[in-house]
């Protein structure tokens, strides 16, 4: 079940990494440290990258 989890939750950063290269955020490491930082919330990853 948390092996399950780690997929979704990395689906998810996945899905928010494609959300952010399309709004211009084109580094991927950067865009993967702030949604890690931001435990994937990405209104603050965005924060954290402006």
């Amino acid at each position: 079940m948390e092996e399950n989890m780690g997929i979704l939750e990395n689906m998810g950063i996945l899905e928010n990494m494609g959300i952010l290269e399309n709004m211009g955020f084109i580094d991927r490491e950067l865009n993967r440290q702030a949604l890690t930082q931001a435990e994937n919330d990405i209104v603050e990853a965005i924060t954290f990258l402006t």
